[in-house]
């Protein structure tokens, strides 16, 4: 995810009705005191470490897990170490994996889920659906299954289900597939506009498309239960905060309540972005966060769209933000902060003094991971310690572009860019949730 450069200051604006804020942050400039300067040195012995696999066959689809980091490739499903060494590989000579392109991949309990675009024949098209399931640990084949169609996105895998849904070129005919988790079986499809945006909870399926809105499809049975007809747009985010399906679209947030789909609330957002919840072992739970193209970041409670707090960063398009156990963090190109979840109070702040074509932030068990990269130079990735701000390590990437971050595996942060996968050693103490 790619940001554009941003200025750096920041303040509080207080919006209508009930919202408030204890604190009056300064501009980024008054940050200057040897202070507010981040602790400590780098260290810069974490690149001995970094490994590197070049994909097999064109294309990827990758998931991480305990049991490793799974890679599909179009000639075959992959799972490496945590050292980038192959602790399996599938056969692809007794046609129990062979894909033109593989789309998506998740790993759910002890399985690694795929689904690909395979040579088709038996339905009298050129291609169709090949969709598959391996033990996560030995790489054994569970099942595959083909279809008549392809679907790209693995939506959810629940206890006995599959859910995946399909591009289409006309975004009225687009199905959701369930298929039985253990055998692969198809058990039903339903029609409905091209998946924009979807969720899993309280037993249904929550798809959201500019055809027919918000749609609620019955897991078990794929029956509708309920539609509803909020904005237009395409820019839509659904998530799941307790009780409460949060739709954010077009810089609105609406509210309904679960299973049964009353509108609650109705909240305006300055500006279009996007939006995060804490992870599950925050107290904050029930909160969502959003960071808009206005370079707000704002609070909202998800049960009531009452707004907790609003801050302004000023920044040059949106602020990149991500959402801790107890901390929201913001970096706008030159300088990164910390806020209070519970009010956004600024704990600790300071400028990086630098501005950078591309960067990327994300939480990793307790440290602050940030992903930068300044003109014809290479992506170097920093961490700082989340709750004090003070600098733990960086390392040099070895790739010309700035990579995505496909999770953290084992104290490895794994990286994807152009069909090649990079290991970075860090030194986390657990496994922790990765970036979105």
């Amino acid at each position: 995810m790619e940001r554009r450069q941003y200025l750096a200051s920041a303040g509080v604006m207080l919006g209508a009705g009930c919202l408030s804020n204890n604190s009056t942050p300064e501009s980024w400039q008054s940050y200057e005191a040897p202070t507010d300067t981040p602790p400590g040195e780098f260290e810069s012995g974490t690149s001995s470490g970094i490994w590197e696999y070049d994909s097999p066959g064109n294309y990827m689809a990758i998931g991480v897990d305990d049991e490793g980091v799974h890679v599909a490739t179009s000639t075959a499903l992959t799972c490496l170490s945590p050292v980038g060494e192959i602790n399996w590989i599938t056969d692809s000579s007794e046609d129990s994996y062979d894909v033109v392109r593989p789309h998506n991949l998740t790993v759910a309990g002890s399985t690694v889920y795929y689904t690909a675009r395979v040579s088709g024949t038996s339905f009298g098209t050129n291609y169709v659906g090949e969709y598959g399931a391996y033990d996560t640990a030995s790489g054994e084949q569970r099942w595959v299954t083909t279809l008549d169609t392809v679907a790209q996105n693995i939506i959810s895998v629940t206890e006995d289900t599959v859910l995946a849904s399909q591009m289409s070129d006309d975004p009225s005919t687009a199905p959701v597939f369930a298929l039985d988790a253990e055998t692969g079986e198809e058990q039903w499809r339903t029609v409905t506009g091209m998946d924009m945006g979807s969720a899993v909870s309280h037993g249904l399926c929550l798809i959201y498309s500019i055809v027919d809105g918000l749609t609620a499809l019955d897991i078990a049975t794929g029956d509708v239960a309920w539609r509803r007809t909020p904005g237009e747009g395409y820019s839509a985010q659904v998530s799941v905060a307790g009780d409460t399906l949060c739709l954010f679209l077009e810089g609105t947030v609406y509210g309904y309540s679960l299973p049964d789909g009353t509108q609650q609330w109705e909240q305006s957002i300055a500006g279009d972005g996007y939006a995060r919840h804490p992870p599950s072992n925050s107290a904050q739970t029930s909160d969502l966060y959003i960071a808009t193209d206005s370079g707000n970041l704002t609070a909202l409670n998800a049960a009531t769209g009452e707004k907790r707090w609003v801050v302004t960063t000023n920044a040059d398009g949106y602020p990149e933000m991500c959402v801790g156990t107890d901390s929201v963090f913001q970096h706008s190109g030159t300088a990164i902060a910390s806020y209070d979840p519970v009010d956004g109070d600024r704990r600790w702040a300071y400028s990086l003094g630098s501005d950078y074509e591309s960067s990327w932030l994300f939480i990793a068990d307790g440290n602050l991971i940030l992903i930068t990269q300044e003109a014809d130079q290479e992506p170097v990735v920093k961490a700082f310690d989340a709750e004090t701000g003070h600098r733990q390590w960086s390392a040099q990437l070895p790739t010309a572009d700035i990579p995505r971050v496909m999770g953290v595996f084992d104290e490895y942060i794994v990286f994807e860019k152009e069909e090649r996968l990079i290991g970075v050693p860090a030194p986390l103490s657990t496994p922790t949730e990765h970036a979105e």
